[in-house]
């Protein structure tokens, strides 16, 4: 059901925290469009049901990788729309052959040891119930980042093969360059001959593998194309390029088990907002790259916040910034809304009171291109939106 007309009433009122209050167009606009969100999304399913119709490929973003309320939320999503509309399969920004190996094993582990191919800020107790969830239901989940996340794939491929060791000793030289590849100081010349030689290595023990073990031969060829572009920034010291390559690479392996999928399947992908968005007007991105192979088959959805805290890709507790007094953000409008979780389809064409949608507008505290710009046209970016008030750090299990 839509938001009621009394709730409206107390939604727009004063404004907190901003110099810009509402325009009547814009409030008459989020009165028809704005889809208020319980925990199971039985308040928006009808809107929720309507925006995705019958598309195949679903991205979920977030706008930091450590909010509770947006893991929650995230939680809400994919339940719903695995069970009202037959969504089956859960891509993660996380590593291929991590999280793949997870899956192949997932009845055998334990919630906790589920999040174990993720990267440390996804390691969290939602995560946890997320996993739980997919396990039970049988819901077949995996990986697409092209950066090693964990050592899970690492055991496994070691305990297949006839040298226990070799792997092992492989995938520690490329945790050894990896570090000093990643470092802007770091000469090309001191570190080619080795990263080349370490490409070589992992190419022939990827011939070795028996053609049906095509999980292992793609995680080795991730970490081949990992190495080339990351001794491609060193000798060029192109970040943009260098971020280009990688949403490349996730792109390519999204592509890649889409296509293992079956047609009548349905995909659910999950990354940060960055990742997941259709354009960047600073960068070139995954979503882009998926759009231009998917088009109207995938719908992408922004995930933002208004205030709060959370915890950042070090685990630090981080404020959000304030409601900007001098112009619009969306800061601002989310604020204004003061429902606590709403669901906004973004309309394919302008109408009265979506400008802010349609024009750029402040985005402060998550990402958004490598200038550290803090703005964005949502309407190029997203199909839909998700705005909740308040976020909260992350729950980490207790060890």
């Amino acid at each position: 059901m839509k938001i009621s007309s009394a709730f409206l009433l107390y939604l727009w009122t004063l404004f907190t925290g901003s110099a810009f209050s509402q325009p009547p167009e814009q409030q008459r606009f989020l009165r028809s469009a704005a889809w208020q969100l319980d925990s199971g999304f039985l308040v928006a399913g009808d809107g929720v049901l309507t925006s995705i119709g019958d598309r195949r490929i679903v991205l979920i973003g977030e706008f930091n990788h450590g909010s509770h309320e947006v893991f929650a939320v995230q939680d809400s999503l994919i339940r719903f729309l695995h069970e009202k509309l037959g969504f089956t399969h859960v891509l993660f920004e996380a590593g291929l052959g991590e999280v793949g190996v997870i899956h192949l094993s997932m009845h055998d582990r334990t919630e906790e040891q589920l999040t174990y191919g993720f990267f440390g800020g996804w390691r969290t107790t939602e995560r946890q119930h997320l996993m739980g969830y997919l396990r039970d239901q049988q819901m077949p989940f995996g990986g697409y980042d092209v950066q090693r996340t964990g050592s899970v794939f690492t055991d496994h491929l070691s305990s297949r093969l006839d040298e226990l060791d070799y792997f092992e000793s492989l995938e520690l030289r490329f945790l050894e360059i990896k570090g000093e590849l990643a470092r802007f100081q770091t000469i090309y010349d001191s570190v080619a001959p080795e990263t080349i030689q370490l490409i070589l290595d992992y190419r022939e023990l990827k011939d070795t593998l028996p053609p049906e073990e095509t999980l292992e031969i793609r995680t080795l060829e991730n970490r081949i194309t990992y190495l080339q572009y990351m001794l491609d920034f060193a000798r060029t010291k192109d970040w943009n390029e260098r971020w280009k390559q990688r949403d490349l690479a996730m792109a390519q392996n999204i592509r890649w088990w889409i296509d293992r999928i079956p047609e009548q399947e349905k995909v659910i992908i999950l990354g940060h907002n960055f990742h997941i968005a259709r354009y960047n007007a600073g960068e070139e991105v995954m979503g882009e790259f998926l759009a231009n192979d998917y088009g109207s088959d995938m719908y992408s959805i922004g995930i933002f916040a208004a205030g709060g805290n959370y915890l950042d890709n070090s685990g630090t507790i981080k404020q959000m910034t304030p409601a900007d007094s001098m112009a619009r953000d969306l800061t601002s409008v989310i604020q204004q809304i003061r429902a606590e979780t709403i669901f906004l389809a973004i309309p394919d064409q302008p109408v009265p009171g979506s400008d802010w949608l349609f024009n750029d507008i402040i985005i402060n505290d998550t990402f958004i291109d490598l200038s550290g710009t803090n703005h964005l046209n949502l309407s190029e970016s997203f199909d839909a939106l998700i705005l909740l008030q308040q976020v909260s750090p992350a729950h980490k299990p207790e060890n």
